[in-house]
C-alpha cells in the first residue's frame, strides 16, 4: 500500500484506492500448487485431508469460483496428513503428486492419475506410493519434469532417519513412468550454508534437535533454454 502521511510521523492513514490485496491469501493455506495450461489456471490444495481443485481463466477470481474435491471422493476412504499437492500434465494425462500418511519419519510421495482432458471431469485414481529409497526415508514435495524426452522427479527427503538432527536434502531420479523411479536417487543439494541451517525462530521457537532444510524444489529453464534451474526453500519453516 501507499500511505499518505499526516503531520505526525507516528500517525498515518491508508489511501485504500492505492492498495492492492493479494486475492490468493484468503484461501491460501500451507499446502497448495498452481499450473497454467491451455489458457486456464489450475489451483490445487489440501483441505481437511482431501485434495481440492479450482479451474479459472482469471486466477484473481479464485474466491468467487467453485472448487471440486478430486480425491478421495468416497467418504469411506480415510487418509491422513495429505500435504503439498501439485498438479502436472504429462503425456496427455493429469497427475497429482502429494505426500500423505505417517509422521515425519515415514511420510511418502503418492501419485494420482486422470486420463480426462479436463481434470475436473473423469476420475483421479491412486497409482500408488513412489518408493524413493530402500529405507522409506521421508520424501515430500515431489516435482516431475521432462528433459530431452526423459521424465525426472525432484523431491525433498532425508538421507537417513533422524537421531540427533534432521537433515532434509534435495534429490533427483529418472522415472520409467509418472509413478515409478527408474534409477537410484541422486543427491543434488544438502543444507550447509548458514541461511539453510536456521532452526530457531525469532521468538525462540525451536525443535528438540537441529533441523536443517532444503525443500520444495521447482524446476525452471533459463531464458536461453540452455540450463536447468532448481529453486527451493531453505531452513525450518518457522524461521524467517
Amino acid at each position: 500500500c501507499q500511505h499518505k502521511a499526516t503531520t505526525s510521523h507516528a500517525s498515518r492513514t491508508i489511501d485504500s484506492a492505492s492498495c492492492y490485496t493479494n486475492p490468493l491469501l484468503s484461501i491460501g493455506g500451507p499446502a497448495f500448487g498452481a499450473l497454467f495450461h491451455n489458457g486456464m489456471y489450475y489451483y490445487i490444495r489440501g483441505v481437511d485431508d482431501k485434495i481440492c481443485l479450482w479451474a479459472l481463466k482469471d486466477i484473481t477470481e479464485i474466491t468467487h469460483e467453485p472448487t471440486k474435491t478430486i480425491w478421495p471422493v468416497d467418504d469411506s476412504q480415510s487418509y491422513s496428513h495429505i500435504w503439498d499437492p501439485q498438479i502436472h500434465y504429462i503425456n496427455g494425462k493429469w497427475y497429482v503428486y502429494f505426500s500423505m500418511d505417517g509422521d515425519s519419519d515415514n511420510r511418502q510421495l503418492h501419485v494420482l492419475e486422470n486420463a480426462s482432458p479436463d481434470p475436473l471431469e473423469g476420475e483421479f485414481v491412486l497409482k500408488g506410493k513412489i518408493s524413493t529409497d530402500p529405507h522409506n526415508n521421508l520424501a515430500i514435495y515431489g516435482h516431475p519434469f521432462v528433459h530431452k524426452g526423459k521424465l525426472y522427479l525432484l523431491w525433498s527427503g532425508w538421507k537417513n532417519k533422524r537421531i540427533f538432527e534432521e537433515m532434509q536434502c534435495l534429490y533427483i531420479a529418472e522415472m520409467s513412468d509418472p509413478w515409478t523411479l527408474a534409477s537410484e536417487r541422486v543427491l543434488i543439494s544438502e543444507p550447509k550454508y548458514e541461511w539453510e541451517c536456521q532452526w530457531v525462530g525469532t521468538d525462540g521457537n525451536k525443535a528438540a534437535y537441529p533441523v536443517y532444510v532444503n525443500e520444495m524444489p521447482f524446476l525452471f529453464h533459463s531464458r536461453d533454454k540452455d540450463k536447468l534451474l532448481v529453486y527451493y526453500s531453505a531452513s525450518a519453516n518457522w524461521t524467517p
